[in-house]
């Protein structure tokens, strides 16, 4: 996949759903896209920086 300037990127991550059963001779893949990896990070991320912020006025408050 080229991605401006011609720099090849991963969007993608692909393993077997059925590694238990028939071990490396697996041939039914699942694929996750960038998208299901990075959307629910950068949310993470939010909540994480939210909750720090809400800590912090609270210990604010409690110390006045």
């Amino acid at each position: 996949m080229c991605v401006r300037a011609c720099k090849s990127a991963c969007i993608a991550v692909v393993f077997p759903q059925d590694l238990l059963e028939k071990g490396l001779a697996a041939n039914n893949f699942a694929m996750l896209g960038l998208g299901d990896i990075v959307i629910p990070g950068i949310f993470i991320a939010l909540l994480l920086r939210f909750d720090v912020r809400c800590v912090f006025c609270y210990v604010l408050q409690v110390l006045s």
